[in-house]
């Protein structure tokens, strides 16, 4: 099971895998409909952000899944031990999607984790944007990496 915390825990070649299997969803998306047909993944939200909610809950759709939202202060990850809480959600998730204030619980959360962990951005690391901006100077560039 690989978690995306940040790039350090990943090869340039595993990355360069997940920017082209983005561009490719992106540009054949009627291909990958019901890619995630019966799978459900949880949004964690510690802090807030309009547009990773948003992206996020429409690519589980787009993909044919099932986006929860979830709230960090209307919920036990406000009262509870984060590992327990984690344990418990990645017994009935596919993937948890975690947007915190500290890195330390990101990595507490994937100790824990049954499923894999995306960070959807902190203190320390934002690997979800960073995939979309390499996306896009792939895209308009035709390559990764310094200029020749």
């Amino acid at each position: 099971m690989m978690h995306l915390i940040n790039f350090k825990e990943h090869s340039s070649q595993d990355l360069n895998k997940l920017v082209d299997l983005g561009i490719e969803v992106k540009n054949n998306p009627k291909k990958y409909l019901k890619t995630f047909t019966g799978k459900s993944a949880a949004l964690v939200f510690q802090k807030t952000s309009t547009r990773t909610r948003v992206s996020f809950e429409v690519a589980m759709t787009q993909l044919g899944g099932h986006a929860l939202y979830i709230d960090w202060r209307s919920t036990n990850f406000a009262l509870a031990d984060i590992p327990d809480e984690i344990q418990y959600l990645s017994r009935n998730v596919d993937c948890i999607m975690a947007r915190l204030l500290c890195n330390s619980d990101l990595r507490k959360m994937a100790a824990a984790s049954r499923v894999p962990i995306i960070n959807g951005c902190d203190e320390m690391y934002h690997p979800s944007q960073a995939l979309a901006d390499l996306i896009t100077i792939k895209e308009k560039h035709g390559k990764l990496g310094a200029p020749n």
